[in-house]
């Protein structure tokens, strides 16, 4: 998945962007939850959010 290398105010951050196709979608609507998967044993800073809804 491309990465955009931008800032979360003053913090260095690079950001990913995901658009559910039809099938995905239709997952979401009917109750169906988004998994953020990293790979390792520790979670690292994350965040998720919506972009032009």
């Amino acid at each position: 998945m491309p990465i955009t290398h931008t800032h979360g105010g003053d913090l260095p951050a690079v950001v990913s962007y995901w658009s559910p196709d039809a099938v995905e979608l239709a997952a979401l609507n009917a109750g169906g939850a988004v998994r953020l998967w990293e790979v390792g044993v520790t979670m690292p800073p994350a965040m998720l959010d919506v972009d032009g809804a």
